[in-house]
This record gives structure tokens, C-alpha cells and sequence, in this order.
């Protein structure tokens, strides 16, 4: 993951998975256990929609729903991200 990816402006954690939001709107998903990307990020970092990414709307926070299910949020809408 490179400077294209941005800066990291929303996280949280578990007990094996970080996830994190950049300012560029891109998502990634990291096995803390294992200390690599998560799968989910090798599958998914380069399919996000560039109107995604070039929103001015930015992901402001994270919240785990369970174990595979987290929302994303901006000041106007949310996402569910299902892993």
C-alpha cells in the first residue's frame, strides 16, 4: 500500500482484524494476528468505484456491528461493510 492509498482519518479494531478508512475514501482491512492485509483487501483495494473515491464526502468513523460487519459513516450517509 502506497501513498495513493492517502492518509488514515477513521480506524477500530478487534481482536484480529484493524480496518481503516484514508482520505481518499479507500478502505483496507489488516489481520493483526498474522500482521498482513486481510484478504479483503487484496480482493477488494482496486475495485472500490472511483466516484467512491473522488466524493468530497469523507469517512469520518468506524463501528463493529459483529464479527464480519462493520458501518462506515460521512456527515450525510453511511456504508455497511461485510467482510
Amino acid at each position: 500500500m502506497g501513498e495513493e492509498t492517502g492518509r488514515p482519518i477513521a480506524l477500530t479494531s478487534d481482536m484480529d482484524k484493524l480496518i481503516m478508512a484514508y482520505d481518499t475514501n479507500r478502505i483496507a482491512v489488516f489481520d493483526t494476528i498474522n500482521r498482513k492485509l486481510h484478504q479483503w483487501t487484496l480482493d477488494n483495494l482496486n475495485k472500490i468505484p472511483v466516484n467512491f473515491l473522488t466524493r468530497y464526502n469523507r469517512i469520518l468513523g468506524i463501528v463493529q456491528l459483529n464479527t464480519y460487519k462493520y458501518i462506515l459513516w460521512t456527515n450525510y450517509t453511511y456504508s455497511v461493510l461485510d467482510l
